[in-house]
Protein backbone atom coordinates (compact mmCIF):
# COMPACT_ATOMS: atom_id res chain seq x y z
CA UNK A 1 0.00 0.00 0.00
CA UNK A 2 1.49 3.29 -0.83
CA UNK A 3 2.15 6.44 1.67
CA UNK A 4 -0.46 8.26 -0.16
CA UNK A 5 -3.29 5.43 0.66
CA UNK A 6 -2.29 5.33 4.43
CA UNK A 7 -2.75 8.40 4.58
CA UNK A 8 -6.00 8.92 3.26
CA UNK A 9 -6.99 6.48 5.70
CA UNK A 10 -5.18 7.77 8.68
CA UNK A 11 -7.31 11.08 7.97
CA UNK A 12 -10.54 9.08 7.52
CA UNK A 13 -10.04 7.50 10.80
CA UNK A 14 -9.07 10.60 12.37
CA UNK A 15 -11.97 12.52 11.36
CA UNK A 16 -14.44 9.62 12.57
CA UNK A 17 -12.10 8.92 15.78
CA UNK A 18 -12.26 12.71 16.46
CA UNK A 19 -16.01 13.33 15.87
CA UNK A 20 -16.37 15.45 12.99
CA UNK A 21 -17.88 12.81 10.93
CA UNK A 22 -20.11 9.58 11.80
CA UNK A 23 -18.67 7.56 9.35
CA UNK A 24 -16.03 7.33 6.30
CA UNK A 25 -16.49 5.79 3.28
CA UNK A 26 -13.79 4.86 1.04
CA UNK A 27 -13.46 2.59 -2.39
CA UNK A 28 -10.12 0.58 -1.70
CA UNK A 29 -8.56 -2.30 -3.35
CA UNK A 30 -8.66 -5.92 -2.36
CA UNK A 31 -5.17 -6.40 -1.70
CA UNK A 32 -5.02 -3.72 0.49
CA UNK A 33 -8.00 -4.37 2.56
CA UNK A 34 -6.34 -6.08 5.56
CA UNK A 35 -3.56 -3.64 5.85
CA UNK A 36 -6.66 -1.04 5.67
CA UNK A 37 -8.14 -2.89 8.66
CA UNK A 38 -5.02 -3.07 10.75
CA UNK A 39 -4.80 0.66 10.52
CA UNK A 40 -8.26 1.09 11.25
CA UNK A 41 -8.19 -1.22 14.49
CA UNK A 42 -5.27 0.52 15.57
CA UNK A 43 -7.47 3.69 16.22
CA UNK A 44 -9.78 1.57 18.23
CA UNK A 45 -12.56 2.04 15.25
CA UNK A 46 -14.74 -0.66 13.12
CA UNK A 47 -14.30 -1.29 9.58
CA UNK A 48 -17.81 -2.68 7.75
CA UNK A 49 -16.73 -3.93 4.17
CA UNK A 50 -19.13 -4.11 1.04
CA UNK A 51 -18.40 -5.63 -2.59
CA UNK A 52 -18.19 -3.71 -5.76
CA UNK A 53 -20.55 -5.44 -7.24
CA UNK A 54 -18.88 -4.80 -10.84
CA UNK A 55 -15.55 -5.68 -10.13
CA UNK A 56 -13.78 -8.27 -7.72
CA UNK A 57 -10.74 -6.56 -6.88
CA UNK A 58 -12.77 -3.76 -5.31
CA UNK A 59 -14.28 -2.92 -1.76
CA UNK A 60 -16.46 -0.36 -0.63
CA UNK A 61 -14.65 0.04 2.86
CA UNK A 62 -17.09 2.24 5.73
CA UNK A 63 -15.22 3.37 8.76
CA UNK A 64 -17.22 4.37 11.79
CA UNK A 65 -16.89 4.15 15.36
CA UNK A 66 -20.31 3.66 17.30
CA UNK A 67 -21.91 0.15 16.83
CA UNK A 68 -25.49 1.39 16.26
CA UNK A 69 -23.89 2.93 13.06
CA UNK A 70 -23.66 0.23 11.26
CA UNK A 71 -27.51 -0.34 11.08
CA UNK A 72 -27.41 2.87 9.53
CA UNK A 73 -24.62 2.17 6.82
CA UNK A 74 -26.54 -0.80 5.50
CA UNK A 75 -30.36 1.14 5.15
CA UNK A 76 -28.30 3.89 3.55
CA UNK A 77 -29.14 4.65 0.03
CA UNK A 78 -26.38 3.04 -2.27
CA UNK A 79 -27.91 5.05 -5.11
CA UNK A 80 -29.24 8.27 -4.24
CA UNK A 81 -32.30 9.90 -5.83
CA UNK A 82 -33.99 12.05 -3.25
CA UNK A 83 -33.76 15.52 -1.38
CA UNK A 84 -33.69 13.40 1.63
CA UNK A 85 -31.64 10.51 0.42
CA UNK A 86 -28.96 13.14 0.04
CA UNK A 87 -29.24 14.68 3.17
CA UNK A 88 -29.35 11.50 4.87
CA UNK A 89 -25.86 10.76 3.05
CA UNK A 90 -25.03 13.74 4.12
CA UNK A 91 -25.49 13.74 7.84
CA UNK A 92 -24.29 9.91 7.60
CA UNK A 93 -20.77 11.20 6.19
CA UNK A 94 -20.35 14.66 8.34
CA UNK A 95 -21.57 17.49 6.27
CA UNK A 96 -23.43 20.15 7.63
CA UNK A 97 -26.60 21.63 7.36
CA UNK A 98 -25.64 24.17 5.08
CA UNK A 99 -23.27 22.58 2.58
CA UNK A 100 -26.21 19.80 2.45
CA UNK A 101 -28.21 22.43 1.35
CA UNK A 102 -25.76 23.87 -1.12
CA UNK A 103 -25.48 20.88 -2.48
CA UNK A 104 -29.31 19.94 -2.92
CA UNK A 105 -29.89 22.95 -4.54
CA UNK A 106 -27.01 22.65 -7.33
CA UNK A 107 -28.11 19.35 -7.86
CA UNK A 108 -32.13 20.70 -8.55
CA UNK A 109 -30.71 23.16 -10.89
Amino acid sequence: MSDGIKLQITTYCEGVRTGSKPVAMTSIQTRYLDEMKVIVENEDLRIYVEDVIQDDNWKTAFIYKHEYLLDVIKVAPKYPNSTFDHWVLGKLFGYSDEAIGDFLVKMNK
